[in-house]
C-alpha cells in the first residue's frame, strides 16, 4: 500500500473527521473544521514519507486507526490555537467589558434557568462545578466520581449553555 493509497482511504472518512473536528473545535470559532482536515491529510503524507509513521499504524484492515487520526487532529488544533493571536486596543477592549457587563445575579439566573430543565445529576455536578470546586479534577477528588465522567458532563453542560444562554 502506497502513501496515496492511505490518503485515499482516509479521504473516504470525511465527513467524519470534520466531525471529530467540529467537537473539538467548539470553544474555538476562528478555526475552520475543513482546514484542521486539509492540514491533517498534509501531516499524515509528511510523516509517511519521513517513516515517523507506519502505513500499518494507521490504516487497519483498510479503515482508518481513529484514535491516531483524532491525536493528530487534536495535536493540529492545539498548534493552530496557540498561533492565534487577538490584537486590541485598550479602547476596544474597554468597549467589549461595558457591553459585557451585566449584574452577576442575571447571569446565574439565565444559568440556572437552563440548567432546569438537565438531568439532575448532571445540574448538580456542574453546579458544585462552578460555584465550589472550579476545577475537573478537583471535583472528581472530592466526589470520588471518575474523571472522565465528570469531564463530559461538565462539557456537555457547557456547550448547552453556550447554545441557550447569549452573554
Amino acid at each position: 500500500m502506497s502513501n496515496n493509497d492511505v490518503l485515499i482511504i482516509l479521504s473516504k472518512y470525511q465527513k467524519r473527521w470534520e466531525e471529530i473536528t467540529n467537537n473539538l473545535l467548539f470553544s474555538s470559532s476562528e478555526l475552520k473544521a475543513a482546514d484542521i482536515v486539509q492540514e491533517m491529510y498534509i501531516k499524515v503524507f509528511d510523516e509517511l514519507t519521513k517513516n515517523n509513521l507506519q502505513i500499518e499504524n494507521i490504516i487497519v484492515n483498510n479503515k482508518p486507526h481513529y484514535g491516531i487520526v483524532k491525536n493528530i487532529i487534536k495535536r493540529l488544533i492545539q498548534v493552530k490555537s496557540k498561533n492565534i493571536k487577538h490584537h486590541l486596543s485598550i479602547e476596544e477592549l474597554n468597549l467589549q467589558i461595558e457591553d459585557t457587563k451585566e449584574p452577576v445575579n442575571n447571569i446565574d439566573a439565565k444559568i440556572d434557568e437552563v440548567l432546569k430543565d438537565v438531568y439532575w445529576f448532571d445540574r448538580k455536578l456542574f453546579n458544585l462545578y462552578r460555584k465550589e470546586f472550579h476545577s475537573i479534577r478537583s471535583l472528581s477528588k472530592a466526589t470520588k466520581i471518575s474523571h472522565v465522567t465528570v469531564h463530559k458532563t461538565i462539557s456537555k453542560c457547557k456547550k448547552l449553555l453556550l447554545k441557550k444562554v447569549k452573554l
